[in-house]
C-alpha cells in the first residue's frame, strides 16, 4: 500500500509539473508577443523545473522503494549535482527577474531591453554559475556500505576528505546563505523598491484622464504581485525544506564552539554556550513569527469588523481565516518552542489532547473556509441567487458551522493522545504521543489517509474546480460588448479579488503539500 501511494503521488507530481512547465515554455517560445525578457526568464525557470522533475522524482522513488543504490557511481555524483544546480538556477533567475523589473519600472537604462543573444547569454551564465556553485556539494559523493535498521545497505553518501575544519558544516552554512538568505534578501529589498515606485506611478496615473495609462499601471501592479507571491512561495517552501531546528543548531555550534569541530566526538553532549546560542536563535525566530502573524491577522480583523464598507461576505470569511491563524499562533508556536527547548512534555495530559485538537481544527477551518469562499465567489460571479447575499446572522451561523465541523473532524486525531515514556538518543524522555487502541486494522494509516483527503485533496480539488469555472465565467462576461465605465471598474475589482484569492489557494496547496507527506513517514509525535 505504501509503495502504491508513493508511486501514485509522485506520478501526479510528474504529470502536473511536465504539463505546466511545458505549457509555459510553449507560450514563451512560440508566441511572438510573449517573448519578453521576463517571460523568457520564466521559461528558463520552467526548464529548470522540468530537469528537476526528470532527475529528482525517479531517483526519489527508487530511494524510497529500494534499500540499495542501484545506479552506479557516475549517477551518484551527477544526480545531486543536477538537482542542486536546478535549485540554484531558480534562485538566481528569480533574483535577476526582480532586478530587471526594478530597473525597468524605475526607468533606468540598464536591464531595460535585451537583444535575444544577450538574453540567452545571461541565461547561460546563470546556468553555468549554478553548476559551478553546486560542484562542491556533489563531487565528493561515493557509494558506501552503511548500517540502517540493523542491515548493511549500499547508499550514495558524501565522503569528504580532511580539510582541517568542519567541511560539512561549512557547506550547510554556504548553501543556506547562497541558496536562500542572500537571494531572498536581495529579492525582498528590490520588490519593496518596486512597490514604492508603482505606488508613486499609480498616484500620477490617477491624476490624468488617460484610461490606457491607468490600465497599464494596474496590469504592471498585478504582474508584480504575482511575481512577489512566487517569491513568497519559494521562501516558505524552502523554509520547510531547510530543517530549521537542525540549521539553528549547526549555526549555534559554529558560533558557540571555541574548539575545532573536527576534533569533537560525534556523541558528545552539546556545550552550554552552544545550547544557549541555539535557544536564543530559536526564541528570536519564533518571536518574529508571532509578531508578524499577530500584527497582520489582527489588522485584517480590525479592517473587516470596524469599517462598514469592508463588511462583505468574503471579507468576513477572510477575517474568520485570520482568527484561525491567530488561534494557531497562540496554540502552536509556544508549544513548538517548548518542544524544541525541553526534553520532556511538561504541560500535562489535558493539554496533550487539547493542543493538537486546536492546531488541527485551525487547519480544517482554513481549508473549509477557503472552499466556501470559492463556492461563494462562483455563485456571485455566475449571478446565481444562492450564496449571493447573506444576512449577518446567517453568515455568522455558517462560520460557526465551519468551526464546529472542523473541531468534530479533528477529534479522532487528538482524543487518543497520551503522555508516554519513550527512548530518544539513549535517554528516557516523557513525550505526548498517539496511542491508538486495537481496532482490528491499521488505524494510524487510516487516519493519515483521512486527513490527507479531508484536509487537502478534497478541499483543494473543489476550490480549483470553482476557480476554473470562475475564470470561464469572467472570460465570457469580458467578451460581452457595450460595457459601461462602472461595469468595467466593477469587473476589474472582481478580477483583482479573484486573482488574489486564487493565489492564496496556490500558496496553500504548495506549502501544505510538504507537511501532508509527514503522516506517511511513520512519525507518531504530533508537530
Amino acid at each position: 500500500t505504501r509503495n502504491v501511494l508513493i508511486i501514485s503521488f509522485y506520478s501526479l507530481i510528474v504529470v502536473v509539473s511536465l504539463c505546466g512547465n511545458l505549457l509555459v515554455c510553449k507560450i514563451a517560445f512560440t508566441k511572438r508577443k510573449m517573448r519578453t525578457t521576463t517571460n523568457i526568464l520564466i521559461a528558463s525557470l520552467a526548464c529548470s523545473d522540468i530537469v528537476m522533475t526528470a532527475f529528482n522524482i525517479p531517483f526519489n522513488i527508487a530511494r524510497l522503494l529500494l534499500s540499495d543504490w542501484p545506479f552506479g557511481s557516475v549517477l551518484c555524483i551527477l544526480v545531486p549535482l543536477i538537482q542542486t544546480s536546478c535549485v540554484y538556477v531558480s534562485t538566481f533567475t528569480m533574483t535577476f527577474i526582480s532586478l530587471h523589473r526594478w530597473r525597468t519600472i524605475s526607468k533606468r537604462s540598464l536591464f531595460r531591453k535585451f537583444s535575444p543573444i544577450r538574453l540567452f547569454a545571461i541565461i547561460a551564465v546563470i546556468w553555468g554559475l549554478a553548476i559551478i556553485v553546486s560542484l562542491p556539494l556533489a563531487i565528493f559523493n561515493r557509494i558506501k556500505e552503511v548500517t540502517f535498521q540493523s542491515q548493511t545497505v549500499i547508499r550514495c553518501r558524501p565522503q569528504y576528505p580532511n580539510f582541517g575544519f568542519n567541511y560539512p558544516l561549512f557547506l550547510s552554512v554556504e548553501v543556506l546563505v547562497t541558496q536562500y538568505v542572500v537571494p531572498l534578501t536581495i529579492t525582498c529589498i528590490v520588490y519593496v523598491k518596486i512597490g514604492l515606485v508603482v505606488v508613486q506611478q499609480g498616484k500620477l496615473a490617477g491624476m490624468s484622464n488617460d484610461d490606457r495609462k491607468r490600465r497599464q499601471v494596474e496590469a504592471k501592479r498585478r504582474r508584480i504581485v504575482m511575481l512577489a507571491l512566487a517569491v513568497i512561495v519559494f521562501a516558505v517552501c524552502c523554509t520547510l525544506v531547510y530543517d530549521i531546528d537542525t540549521s539553528l543548531t549547526d549555526i549555534a555550534v559554529y558560533i558557540g564552539n571555541t574548539t575545532s569541530p573536527t576534533t569533537a566526538p560525534v556523541a558528545s553532549p552539546t556545550p552550554p554556550e552552544v545550547q544557549t546560542t541555539r535557544n536564543v536563535l530559536i526564541i528570536s525566530f519564533y518571536s518574529l513569527i508571532v509578531v508578524v502573524s499577530l500584527c497582520g491577522n489582527l489588522l485584517v480583523c480590525k479592517i473587516a469588523f470596524t469599517k462598514r464598507k469592508m463588511r462583505t461576505t468574503t471579507n468576513i470569511l477572510i477575517a474568520s481565516l485570520a482568527c484561525s491563524d491567530i488561534v494557531m499562533t497562540a496554540f502552536n508556536i509556544p508549544f513548538n518552542i517548548a518542544r524544541l527547548l525541553l526534553s520532556d512534555w511538561p504541560f500535562g495530559s489535558i493539554l496533550c489532547i487539547l493542543v493538537p485538537l486546536i492546531q488541527t481544527s485551525c487547519v480544517y477551518v482554513s481549508t473549509f473556509t477557503m472552499t466556501f469562499i470559492s463556492l461563494h465567489r462562483w455563485r456571485t460571479i455566475s449571478k446565481r441567487s444562492l450564496f449571493r447575499k447573506f444576512s449577518p446572522i446567517r453568515l455568522f451561523v455558517i462560520i460557526a458551522v465551519i468551526w464546529a465541523l472542523a473541531i468534530i473532524v479533528s477529534l479522532p486525531l487528538a482524543i487518543f493522545n497520551r503522555i508516554q515514556e519513550v527512548t530518544f538518543q539513549s535517554k528516557t524522555v516523557i513525550r505526548c504521543r498517539s496511542q491508538y487502541p486495537n481496532f482490528g486494522f491499521n488505524y494510524r494509516l487510516f487516519s493519515s489517509v483521512e486527513v490527507l483527503f479531508t484536509q487537502y485533496v478534497v478541499p483543494l480539488t473543489i476550490t480549483c474546480i470553482m476557480y476554473v469555472k470562475i475564470g470561464l465565467v469572467v472570460v465570457q462576461q469580458g467578451k460581452l460588448a457595450g460595457m459601461s465605465n462602472d461595469d468595467r471598474k466593477r469587473r476589474q475589482i472582481e478580477a483583482k479579488r479573484r486573482d488574489r484569492l486564487a493565489l492564496v489557494v496556490i500558496v496553500f496547496a504548495v506549502c501544505w503539500y510538504v507537511l501532508y507527506c509527514l503522516p506517511f513517514s511513520g512519525r507518531g509525535e504530533f508537530t
